[in-house]
Parts: C-alpha cells; sequence; structure tokens
C-alpha cells in the first residue's frame, strides 16, 4: 500500500538529500562564491587600471608626435595604437559573460571559474604572440634593439609562461571538480 505523501516529511527529505550531496562535493560552495566574488572585485579593478592606462599610453603618443613628428615616430604610434586596438578588442570579446555566474548555483559558480581560467589561458598566449610581433616589427623597422628592450620582453614572456602554466593547472582541477560535480547530480 502506498503511503499518502506528507508535504513536510517530503520536503525534509529533499533537503536533507541536497545537503548530503554538497556535502559529498569536492567543491565547498560558499568557498567558490567567495573566490568568484573576489576575482569579479579584481576584475573590476583591473578594468580601471587598463583604461587609464590606456589613455595615458594614447596622450604619450600623440605628445611624442607634437614634440618630434617623423616617420619613426609615425611608426611607433601607429604600432602602439595597433597593439591597444588587438589587446582592446580581445578584453572586450574576452570578458564578455565573465562578470558575474549565469545562475546562484554552485555548478555555474564552477563554470565561471572555468571560462576565467580559460580567458588567462589565451590572455598568456596573446602576450606571447604580441611580444615576438613586437620584436619582428622592430627588428623590421631597424629599430636599434637595447638591453631594456630585450629585458622587458623577457619579463613578459616569463609572465606570460607563469600565467599559462597556472592557467592550465587551474582549468585541468576545474574540469575535474565539474566532472565529479555532474556525476554527483
Amino acid at each position: 500500500m502506498t503511503q499518502p505523501f506528507d508535504d513536510t516529511t517530503g520536503w525534509n527529505a529533499l533537503a536533507a538529500a541536497w545537503q548530503q550531496r554538497d556535502a559529498q562535493l569536492a567543491v565547498d560552495p560558499q568557498s567558490l562564491r567567495a573566490k568568484v566574488q573576489r576575482e569579479t572585485t579584481i576584475m573590476r579593478r583591473g578594468l580601471i587600471v587598463e583604461i587609464v592606462f590606456s589613455l595615458a599610453v594614447v596622450a604619450m603618443t600623440v605628445w611624442g608626435l607634437v614634440i618630434e613628428h617623423g616617420p619613426g615616430t609615425l611608426l611607433i604610434v601607429i604600432d602602439t595604437w595597433a597593439v591597444l586596438a588587438i589587446v582592446w578588442a580581445f578584453v572586450l570579446w574576452g570578458r564578455s559573460g565573465l562578470w558575474a555566474p549565469s545562475a546562484e548555483s554552485t555548478e555555474a559558480y564552477l563554470v565561471l571559474s572555468r571560462r576565467r581560467a580559460e580567458l588567462r589561458l589565451r590572455t598568456a598566449w596573446l602576450a606571447i604572440a604580441l611580444v615576438v610581433a613586437q620584436l619582428v616589427v622592430a627588428r623590421a623597422a631597424s629599430v636599434p634593439s637595447s638591453l631594456v628592450q630585450w629585458s622587458a620582453a623577457a619579463a613578459w614572456l616569463a609572465w606570460a609562461i607563469w600565467l599559462r602554466q597556472k592557467a592550465s593547472g587551474d582549468c585541468r582541477r576545474l574540469n575535474a571538480l565539474l566532472a565529479d560535480y555532474s556525476r554527483k547530480l
């Protein structure tokens, strides 16, 4: 004989099952949410710094054209603005949809974290490509190399390689957490 459904008992059993499932997960939902919120704050602050820096670079290149207008200066301005355009296109495209999770669920926060890690991975590749391209442009334009130029290129490459390693590890870890989460649903 079938027992009548008791709303209170049924909902309590469902809540207990839900809490037990969350306890079995390899990710702590509260710490994940806090981490995503910290990343969002860092992204907002970083965006402000990027805007200010870009405006300063544009102002410096315009000032450079006013002070010393010549083919070399014009080449530097065009190159700088081209790099800024590439970076801003990448920023606007890459960060689209990365400001908040699509839902208030552990899975949505995991997906958002993985997408942010994938963006960091693509950012590393873009940085490497831009550094190499800048060295090629400088060489093609017969711009004399300096220790400062090579040191800056080495620093950017080291940062990009570090970021790539970190982002790759984050992607692997988040993919495993998502797979574990999906299995336990």
